[in-house]
């Protein structure tokens, strides 16, 4: 078996920096469709006298059939005294298949492989986000296939190669000038403008 592990990020990461207790109480998360949807209210304003509060969508599926979900940490772990370095779930190849709310919910899918000697298998995990339910599948409809997500990724590298080729230097502080210059000044200045 093959089982996967990424913790879903929350949208107010200021909120999430004061309020440490603040993703535990929020959290919903469930299994669907082999797809772990993580949804939950946050606020993502600046303070108390700033409150904005959202509810975003995120999705985690793959292209290969799942076998079991863990969408909850601890359980996946096996409690507070056990760690990423030996989960629960793969010691005892038991997946929780739980929905909840509250904790910390996580990417979790298991799959199971049956290859011959030689054999392999290639497939893709998912993540997607969207303002509703409706909206997260749309985006996850759209990377539905390995082949559809391999030519996504060549068109995004294609994009920006382009960026990022339109200027070059080339410096005698290479090592430090140079990769500044030639991709995070580029990088930064297209993600701040847009």
């Amino acid at each position: 078996n093959t089982y996967s592990y990424a913790e879903f990020n929350f949208w107010g990461a200021m909120r999430d920096l004061l309020n440490l207790d603040n993703c535990p109480k929020c959290a919903r998360y469930h299994h669907k469709d082999g797809v772990i949807i993580h949804h939950s209210y946050n606020d993502v304003g600046t303070g108390l006298d700033d409150m904005h509060w959202v509810k975003h969508f995120a999705g985690f599926t793959s292209t290969a059939k799942p076998v079991g979900f863990n969408p909850e940490r601890q359980q996946f772990l096996g409690g507070i005294y056990r760690s990423e370095a030996n989960p629960l779930v793969v010691e005892t190849g038991q997946d929780t298949n739980f929905s909840g709310i509250g904790d910390y919910p996580i990417c979790g899918l298991t799959h199971a492989w049956s290859l011959a000697p030689g054999e392999s298998a290639e497939f893709a995990f998912v993540l997607a986000m969207g303002d509703s339910e409706e909206e997260l599948y749309g985006h996850l409809e759209l990377a539905g296939s390995l082949d559809g997500i391999k030519q996504s990724l060549e068109a995004v590298r294609a994009v920006w190669s382009r960026r990022l080729t339109a200027l070059h230097a080339a410096t005698p502080a290479s090592q430090d000038f140079d990769p500044c210059v030639n991709t995070w000044n580029q990088y930064n200045s297209f993600m701040t403008a847009n």
